[in-house]
């Protein structure tokens, strides 16, 4: 859920069930080791608290917490903690709108559009302006990642308020075509749940699917009952009191591991819960479903509905099940959460914690994979599969189609010559060499442009789809390759964006964050210049992390975007009516 802004760095790349409470099944060996492993981590790791779960069989045969919840009154975390648990609130909402579908209120395969009319954002790729429900499930829609303005802050903006900034952006990618991780998406998938349901989006998710999976300690928003059981942030071991989000339907639900236990039963049980049934067994196959097959740049990790999964293989000393993992993470500053689940195996975890280092020991598969060694003698390893059918799909270049111009965040990087290309990265020098004669790199870089080193463990290639080239990094060792970014379309700069340059600051609308302990963009200042034709926008918002600078792709005489692939790519730079930039939700006026 974390916004990150992507500077991208070639050196740092890279069915019926019994349900029930926690239970004693599980041998005390286990558990011990178990308990000592998260102990030692948590300590090692300096995280204030957390709490783990384990599922099996549709029962909770482990739950445990550890640290504080809040640790000034000294009050332990246990598994009744509440946690935020930032983007897997984006499974909730998958789940919301896929009984909305069985409902007849709604259809997934259905543009967006036919149920909020508002929605007006224009796409420079296609005449076609319509965004299906399902490609914004499964973040291929094509729109754009996050807005800046409001993201986190003290009194967010409405969801109507940022589909008025979508309106004044173009879509990031065409549909399908990527897949781009979309906070805003989501948002604005909230906004569709109480356009067709007549309830709120707290009040639908509490009544709909908390209340059927017996899910007490979860909730959007809380009253004063809960208040004893819901943890403290903490950053830097420091206490802080969690930022708002705009984006209420990506990332605002706060829940508990033994509900969260119930969560995955619930999906392992094809829909069926302890007060009812939250979904039909086709609904809960749909929401697992890859939808990232077909697109054109494919994923090693598989899209659904809310849901991510991977390949795993289950190993053991008499057979080898080759199966997949289900779940969804979440971040906020000081939360970090992950729950994961192998349907086949009827198996699950989760783990919530309430510290930015959080973030280190957050793996629900790490923890499915110590249970299944301890209790099982099971070996839970990643499969090939996936990344075998992503580097199927490349086509191989010539050495002629890969010369030009590849711009990705703060890089330029001029392809004149395939045996070798050298690029600035700051103040740093990246040089890649052929090898054997091929269109495969490897690295080196001089720091501050004296200091030589090798990139270790990774590759760099160029490869095509359609008539399109696009560049590559591999890890030399898992294989495992992102796309990075394209071959660039070379286009003058025109004479209404060098008016434009010069020196901005944010006017208008603008959302504060008293206590943002980074990333904090309550303001925004802007400088364009260009620098060999090339234009580029230096940003800095209120906090000191977030100084930054990207180079800028010229769309027409008022469109800029920004260039590269993936999350937080193809966003709009947009000369208003009356003479202001746009970007990102904020109106800049020229100083």
């Amino acid at each position: 859920m974390k916004k990150r802004l992507k500077i991208t760095s070639l050196f740092v790349l890279f069915t019926s069930v019994i349900f029930g409470q926690a239970d004693s099944t599980i041998q005390s060996n286990w558990k011990f080791k178990i308990d000592s492993t998260y102990t030692e981590l948590i300590k090692m790791n300096k995280i204030t608290g957390a709490s783990i779960a384990i599922v099996q069989g549709g029962k909770i045969v482990y739950a445990e917490g550890f640290g504080f919840q809040n640790k000034t009154n000294g009050i332990k975390a246990d598994a009744n903690t509440i946690y935020r648990i930032g983007s897997i609130t984006k499974s909730f909402t998958g789940v919301a709108i896929m009984q909305l579908q069985e409902k007849g209120k709604l259809k997934v395969e259905d543009p967006i559009q036919n149920y909020l009319p508002q929605l007006k954002i224009q796409s420079r790729f296609t005449n076609d302006n319509s965004i299906r429900i399902c490609d914004m499930m499964s973040h291929t829609s094509g729109l754009p990642s996050d807005l800046t303005n409001g993201f986190f802050c003290d009194n967010p903006p409405t969801i109507d308020w940022v589909i008025e900034q979508l309106n004044k952006c173009t879509m990031s990618a065409p549909a399908r075509y990527q897949h781009s991780y979309s906070n805003v998406g989501y948002g604005v998938l909230g906004k569709l749940i109480e356009a067709v349901s007549g309830q709120e989006y707290d009040a639908y998710i509490k009544e709909h699917i908390f209340k059927i999976m017996d899910m007490k300690s979860s909730g959007v928003k809380f009253d004063e009952s809960y208040n004893a059981q819901i943890s403290k942030g903490y950053v830097d071991g420091k206490e802080m009191d969690e930022t708002q989000i705009t984006d209420i339907a990506a990332g605002l639900i706060s829940s508990s591991v033994l509900d969260m236990g119930n969560y995955m039963n619930m999906f392992m049980a094809n829909g069926k819960a302890i007060n009812g049934e939250v979904l039909t067994s086709n609904s809960i196959q749909e929401m697992m479903k890859n939808r990232t097959a077909n697109i054109t740049l494919p994923t090693t990790i598989e899209w659904g509905y809310g849901l991510y999964s991977n390949k795993i293989s289950i190993v053991s000393d008499s057979d080898t099940l080759n199966t997949k993992i289900v779940g969804h993470g979440g971040d906020t500053w000081a939360f970090h959460a992950d729950f994961q689940f192998i349907p086949e195996l009827n198996v699950g975890a989760v783990i919530l914690t309430n510290s930015d280092n959080g973030v280190k020991i957050t793996s629900a598969r790490n923890l499915i994979r110590q249970y299944l060694k301890e209790t099982e003698g099971k070996k839970l390893v990643s499969s090939l599969d996936s990344l075998n059918r992503v580097i199927a799909n490349d086509i191989k270049c010539v050495p002629s189609e890969v010369l030009g111009t590849y711009v990705f965040s703060g890089i330029r990087m001029d392809v004149k010559n395939v045996e070798k290309i050298k690029m600035n990265q700051g103040a740093h020098k990246i040089v890649l060499s052929a090898k054997n004669d091929s269109l495969v790199y490897t690295g080196k870089v001089k720091l501050f442009k004296l200091i030589p080193m090798k990139i270790k463990n990774q590759e760099f290639k160029f490869v095509k789809h359609g008539d399109q080239v696009y560049f590559k990094a591999a890890n030399a060792k898992t294989k495992a390759e992102e796309y990075i970014s394209k071959k660039s379309v070379s286009k003058e700069t025109p004479e209404s964006w060098r008016k434009m340059l010069g020196k901005y600051e944010s006017v208008g609308d603008k959302f504060e964050c008293k206590d943002c302990p980074y990333m904090d963009f309550g303001t925004l200042e802007v400088k364009l210049k260009e620098k060999k034709g090339q234009l580029v926008g230096y940003i800095k918002g209120k906090s000191k992390d977030t100084k930054s600078f990207t180079m800028l792709e010229v769309v027409s005489d008022d469109i800029c975007v920004t260039p590269g692939i993936g999350r937080n790519t193809g966003e709009t730079v947009r000369i208003l009516e009356n003479g202001n930039l746009f970007y990102s939700g904020f109106e800049l006026k020229k100083l």
